[in-house]
C-alpha cells in the first residue's frame, strides 16, 4: 500500500470501507441551459480513494451506513418535528434522498425515540440554537446516526409533507417572545 491517505483512512486493498463524500460547507447550485446543477452526497469508492495523491483539495469523508430511511428533524426551542424520507427503494436517491428520477421519496412523519428527543434538545441547548435542521440515518439494523446540524433551520419541506403547520407554530413563538416587550397601540 503506498503511503499517504489511504493508509490514514484505513482503506486496504483487503477489506474497503464504503465512504460517502459530500460539500464540507455551503452547496452551490448552478443553473446553465435550463437546468439546476447541485452538490450531493455520493458515495466514494475504495479504489478513487487509494489513486489520491498525498495533498488534495479539503474534503469531507464519512463512513456509509446501510439505511433504511433518512431522518430529517425540524427542532424549535425544545420540540422535535421528525419525518422519516424513505429513499431507499430508488437506486438513484438511496445516498442522497434529493436525487430522483421523477417520483419523489416516500416521506412520513416520524417519532423520534424519547431518549433521542432528549439527546436533541440537550445537543442544541449545548450549542446554543433554538432552532435549526438535523440531520440522522436510520440504519436498518435499527439505530440512529446523527449526520448534521443545520444551523438555518430550513423546516418548508418537513412541514408541508408531514402536516405539522409549522409556519404557524414558528409565528405563535416568536409572537410569545415578542409580545411581552411591545406596547399596546392607544
Amino acid at each position: 500500500m503506498g503511503k499517504g491517505l489511504p493508509d490514514k483512512m484505513g482503506i486496504h486493498a483487503t477489506k474497503p470501507k464504503r465512504l460517502i463524500t459530500k460539500s464540507i460547507q455551503d452547496s452551490a447550485i448552478i443553473f446553465h441551459k435550463g437546468y439546476y446543477y447541485l452538490n450531493y452526497t455520493e458515495r466514494v469508492m475504495a479504489a478513487a480513494i487509494r489513486k489520491l495523491p498525498e495533498t488534495f483539495f479539503p474534503s469531507f469523508f464519512q463512513r456509509e451506513f446501510k439505511k433504511f430511511a433518512d431522518i430529517r428533524v425540524f427542532y424549535l426551542d425544545g420540540e422535535c418535528y421528525s419525518m422519516a424520507i424513505f429513499s431507499q427503494q430508488n437506486k438513484i436517491s438511496a445516498i442522497d434522498f434529493r436525487k430522483y428520477p421523477s417520483l419523489p421519496n416516500r416521506c412520513v412523519p416520524f417519532r423520534l425515540p424519547p431518549t433521542c428527543s432528549a439527546q436533541v434538545s440537550a445537543f442544541m441547548k449545548q450549542t446554543g440554537h433554538r432552532t435549526g435542521s438535523l440531520d440522522f440515518i436510520l440504519t436498518a439494523d435499527g439505530n440512529l446516526v446523527f449526520l448534521e446540524l443545520n444551523p438555518v433551520g430550513q423546516f418548508g419541506f418537513v412541514s408541508y409533507c408531514c402536516n405539522y403547520n409549522l409556519e404557524q407554530k414558528i409565528a405563535e413563538h416568536l409572537l410569545k417572545k415578542v409580545l411581552p416587550f411591545t406596547t399596546p397601540m392607544s
